[in-house]
This record gives C-alpha cells, structure tokens and sequence, in this order.
C-alpha cells in the first residue's frame, strides 16, 4: 500500500482499475477491461474516480501521456457508430487486457457497442453514492 501513495495518479487509477476496484468495472481478465473506450470518456472516469479517492487529477494531455508512457496504451483516431448513425473520427484509448473485436465483425459496430458499456458504466458510475 505504501508504494502505491508513492504512484502518481494515473498509475494509482490503472491500478485500480485493472484490479476491478472502479465500481462496475470487471477486472482485467474477469473477462476483459471494458475497453477500448473514447479517451474522453476514459479521462473523465479518471478526473472522477480521483475526486472519490482524494487525490488530484491531472490535465488530459499529461495524463494520456503517462497511460501511453508506463501503462501500454495507445489511441487512435477511429469511427464508431451510435444511435445516431458513425460518428467520428474520434480518439479511441486501448489498454493491455481490454476486449478484443471478435472476428468477422464490423469495426465500427463493435466500437459503438464498446464505447455504449463503457459510457453506460461511466454514467452509473458517477451517479452511485460515496461509499
């Protein structure tokens, strides 16, 4: 536990997160991270799972950098499709561990179902009490 105050934030929340320890997010491998996701939305579970835990998030900019940097993650510009018809191009965040598309289907498809749990998740999430 004492090397874990000793991380920065954004290794604190992967941490967390790969654990299963966000509130409605599986663990890694239980069967899979619910990612990929929009990095907009991923940074938004961060900002709020810090303002949980007490501690100070950082800017987007620095905080996709320490994913990219010390956590394997990498963003792409992709589109997906919504309710609303393919949106995009969008930045799409994917962590070691996150599901894989399964073969034979539609980038864009399985994107905009990802990327629906993920905010779905994220919406429950920020509406559930302090515990």
């Amino acid at each position: 536990e004492l090397i874990e105050l000793s991380m920065d934030s954004p290794s604190q929340f992967v941490l967390a997160f790969e654990r299963g320890d966000v509130a409605g997010f599986p663990a890694k491998g239980q069967p899979a991270l619910l990612m990929p996701a929009l990095s907009s939305d991923l940074y938004d579970l961060y900002c709020a799972w810090c303002s949980r835990v007490g501690i100070r998030s950082l800017s987007q900019p620095r905080f996709a950098n320490a994913l990219m940097r010390k956590h394997g993650a990498t963003t792409q510009r992709k589109r997906y499709t919504a309710s609303v018809g393919t949106k995009g191009p969008a930045a799409v965040t994917y962590l070691p561990g996150g599901a894989e598309m399964p073969p034979g289907e539609s980038e864009t498809g399985w994107l905009g179902e990802r990327i629906d749990v993920f905010r779905g998740t994220l919406k429950d999430f920020k509406g559930t009490a302090f515990a």
